[in-house]
């Protein structure tokens, strides 16, 4: 019976075989896995594969950008001349910059190692079950919907990272302002 997996039970199953590749890496087992995207389970195990690796490939230089940003607001606002605290904006907003274009890059290149991996998984599964007398590699059609796959979520990304840093930003300029009008400072 066909049926989808919740989410928690996919982040469990994905980390169980995240757990089974590292100790078949560590002893050097060579290990092939078959990816049937046609089915609801192959479609769900590959989501929730890239979903795993794109947190994997994003969290670091989040946590390092959000780091870096708090040291670099990490002024006294309430002495700071106006000057300062321009500089101490732009200064955390070109951290989040940099963060920005790293996780762009990882993303486009684990989405387009994904997307290549589900096309040759289709390709293989439509010979096999079809019969049909296509090659095996990848022509310039799937090649250019690979890459296309790599840009949209790129745009993605830029975009959803521009509404973050927004509505961050702000969420700081009103907390800033607050504190400000009552008179705390930077240890209040």
């Amino acid at each position: 019976m066909c049926g989808t997996f919740g989410t928690d039970d996919l982040v469990a199953l994905m980390r169980g075989r995240e757990a089974a590749d590292a100790m078949l890496a560590a002893l050097r087992v060579p290990v092939t896995k078959a990816l049937d995207p046609s089915t609801p389970r192959g479609f769900d195990a590959a989501v929730a594969r890239l979903a795993a690796a794109l947190r994997r490939r994003a969290s670091a230089p989040e946590a390092e950008a959000l780091q870096a940003a708090l040291r670099a607001l990490d002024i006294d606002w309430r002495e700071a001349a106006p000057g300062v605290r321009r500089a101490a904006v732009e200064q955390a907003r070109d951290v989040a910059a940099r963060a920005v274009r790293t996780v762009v890059e990882r993303v486009r290149t684990t989405v387009g190692h994904a997307a290549r991996e589900v096309v040759e998984a289709t390709r293989s599964d439509v010979r096999r079950r079809q019969r049909l007398a296509i090659g095996a590699d990848l022509n310039a059609m799937d090649t250019r919907a690979v890459a296309y796959l790599g840009r949209a979520s790129e745009l993605f990304v830029r975009d959803q990272y521009g509404r973050r840093l927004q509505a961050l930003g702000d969420a700081a300029r009103r907390v800033v302002g607050a504190g400000l009008e009552q008179g705390l400072g930077r240890d209040d």
